[in-house]
Parts: C-alpha cells; sequence; structure tokens
C-alpha cells in the first residue's frame, strides 16, 4: 500500500513538474514574440542593450520597477557611457584597452576652505591623495606666483600657442609662456605647457607639435608635459575643426603625441567629456595621458577611465591671478 501511495504521489510530482516547465517555455516563447529589441546600431556605432518602452514591462509595485530600473541602468554603466536619458539615449562602449579609475566621486571628492581658498580634493581615508592645478594663458595679466604657491597650488599649466581659426590656420605663440612659465618655475610651482589645436590632419597634428617644441625652448617646463588641447569651439568665426571626422581629428591628435613624445616629453590630451567619448577614437589614443574637462557636479560625474587631471570649473579664484582662472583637481 505505502509503494502505491508512493508511486502515486510520484506520478503527481512528475505531471506538475511537467505543467511548470510547460509556462516557463510559454513565457518564453511570448517574451520572444513580443519583446523589445535589446540592440541596435545608430551611425554606426554600436548601442547595445537598449530597451524601448521600459514602462510596458509590468513588474507588479512601482517601486520595484523603478528599482529594478536603476540596478538595469548601474548594469548598463559598467560596460556603457550613456548620453541622454535612458532609454531615448546613446550608447558608447567602454574601451577595454584603457585602465578604469576607481574613483568614487560623490564620496571621494570634496571642497575644502583655506583661508582664501576653497579648492576640490580626492580624499580617501581623510587624506588628501590629489594636488591642485591651475591653466592659464595670455589672458591671465602678471601673475604673483608666490601668492599661488602659498595658496596651495601644486602644478601650473602654461599655454605655449595655439593654430588660429580660418583657412589659412595659422600658428601663433602666446604672448605670455616664457613669462608665465619662468615665474612659475622660480616659485618651485611643477609646470607643463600645452598648445591649442586645430589641426584637421595628421600632417597638422606634426606641424602644432614641432612648432610648440621650438617654442619652449629655453623655457622648458619642469614636469616635462606637452598637452594637445583639442576641443569644440564655440564662435561665429569659421572653425576649421569643429566639423572633421573622428578619423581625422584622431590621426591628428595621435601625430602631435607621437612627435613630442619622439623629442623626450610626456604627451597629454586635453578634452571634455563629450569630445574624448563622442568625438575621438580612444581605441587609437590608449597609452596617452588624459586631462578631462568637466563642470558636472561630483554627484553626477561617471567618466570611467583613469586621468591625470579634471579641470572642473572655468570660473575658479586664486590667490596672485586676477579674475577668472581654469582650477584642477591633479593627479601627477
Amino acid at each position: 500500500m505505502e509503494n502505491k501511495n508512493f508511486r502515486k504521489r510520484l506520478i503527481v510530482l512528475t505531471l506538475w513538474s511537467a505543467f511548470l516547465t510547460l509556462v516557463v517555455i510559454a513565457e518564453a516563447v511570448v517574451l520572444v514574440i513580443f519583446g523589445k529589441k535589446l540592440y541596435r546600431v545608430s551611425e554606426g556605432w554600436g548601442r547595445a542593450l537598449h530597451i524601448e518602452e521600459m514602462g510596458e514591462v509590468e513588474l507588479g509595485e512601482a517601486g520595484m520597477s523603478d528599482a529594478v530600473l536603476d540596478n538595469y541602468i548601474k548594469f548598463l554603466k559598467q560596460s556603457y557611457i550613456l548620453f541622454g536619458e535612458y532609454p531615448d539615449c546613446e550608447y558608447y562602449k567602454i574601451s577595454d584597452k584603457i585602465a578604469r579609475n576607481d574613483f568614487d566621486y560623490s564620496n571621494e571628492f570634496k571642497y575644502i576652505e583655506n583661508g582664501d581658498t576653497n579648492f576640490l580634493y580626492r580624499v580617501k581615508d581623510n587624506e588628501r591623495v590629489s594636488k591642485v592645478a591651475i591653466d592659464i594663458s595670455e589672458h591671465q595679466s602678471a601673475i604673483d606666483w608666490k601668492k599661488v604657491k602659498a595658496a596651495g597650488v601644486d602644478t601650473a599649466i602654461v599655454r605655449v600657442g595655439y593654430r588660429g581659426y580660418g583657412e589659412a590656420g595659422s600658428l601663433n605663440a602666446d604672448t605670455m609662456y616664457a613669462e608665465h612659465i619662468d615665474g612659475a618655475n622660480k616659485a618651485k610651482i611643477k609646470t607643463a605647457a600645452y598648445f591649442f589645436s586645430e589641426a584637421v590632419n595628421y600632417d597638422e597634428g606634426v606641424e602644432e607639435a614641432k612648432y610648440a617644441l621650438s617654442l619652449i625652448k629655453g623655457h622648458e617646463p619642469s614636469e616635462k608635459i606637452i598637452v594637445i588641447d583639442t576641443e569644440y569651439v564655440y564662435t561665429d568665426d569659421y572653425v576649421r575643426a569643429n566639423d572633421i571626422d573622428i578619423e581625422d581629428r584622431t590621426a591628428a591628435v595621435k601625430a602631435f603625441c607621437d612627435t613630442v613624445r619622439e623629442a623626450g616629453y610626456t604627451p597629454m590630451i586635453y578634452a571634455s567629456y563629450g569630445w574624448f567619448i563622442r568625438n575621438l577614437d580612444l581605441d587609437q589614443l590608449y597609452d596617452i595621458e588624459f586631462w578631462l574637462a568637466d563642470y558636472d557636479d561630483v554627484d553626477y560625474m561617471d567618466f570611467p577611465y583613469v586621468i591625470s587631471g579634471w579641470q572642473y570649473s572655468p570660473s575658479g579664484s586664486c590667490p596672485g591671478v586676477e579674475g577668472d582662472v581654469d582650477v584642477n583637481v591633479w593627479f601627477r
């Protein structure tokens, strides 16, 4: 009798298992037939894991749906950089050739007041693990470098020259470079040089680098760093490099960096968040240091790559410098 009851229970259990299996298969078929596309390609770029009309997915409690969506977006950001509001946003795959930073932007970056200054630092275990840098050009007049040093500035990045707008794209020296770099060096502030680029191809990138190298002779940056500044220019004038394609821009930047490296200097690229991600092929620039310009609040920062500096404000203040000055969290 016990064997008979056992066999009966076993048969019932088997039937229930078969029924549940059929239910799961049926649900999968429905999702395949009626589900949303998980991948799209736009303008030649892979935009992976794009779910359309998330609101149609019923997950029960509204709070649970929001929590699942929030976790899903966090998961996406482990592999992709998102531009725009999800789900109507662009997706850019994070390069696996470039080292990622370990920043906790929301909790590790703090403004610290010190007399007349209020600079942003990275702070870990109650210890500052970054420095302060300013970047300057002929737009700043004479600078009191002793006051700058006393304010806690560690590094000054000085513009050495620039390429002009227009068809000609003439090369120009920054009229204050020698005075600024010599003053900072004398005050024992570390220095680097940068060049504002409007190069539109490889050859012009080489030309800009050679010109920058010629200008620093006799007025060397102490850190032997030369930066190429590549960015979108907002002006009514004709701008040469705003609308060139990614391959030409990347070739120009790489040419500049390779040329200064061959001359014994460390190359670095300065660009905004969007310019780095949308307008350069970073896989070709993986062995060059990045200097990021991004003015978002720390709570919204998510740039994934290792950076040497973060320009967080174009309108900072610093004792010894009249008017606004670019200020940076510096990691070198």
